[in-house]
């Protein structure tokens, strides 16, 4: 993943654009003790349950900023 950005568009709704290709790859939805990240990035819908909006940005960050050594 080259850029990415994070769009806050209400409580509990945010969205992980890609910027190089111009289209949603992630999107969390919910509220604390219940957030679910709905993965677009492998063009399948893959849906994962996290406790807070941070750790599901924590888990899709790591993903996003992995660098091969």
């Amino acid at each position: 993943m080259d850029n990415f950005s994070v769009v806050y568009r209400n409580p509990g709704h945010w969205d992980v654009m890609s910027s190089t290709k111009e289209c949603q790859i992630y999107s969390i939805r919910g509220k604390p003790g219940n957030v679910t990240v709905i993965d677009f990035e492998q063009g399948s819908l893959r849906e994962t349950t996290y406790v807070t909006v941070a750790e599901a940005m924590a888990v899709i960050t790591s993903k996003l900023m992995f660098e091969a050594v």
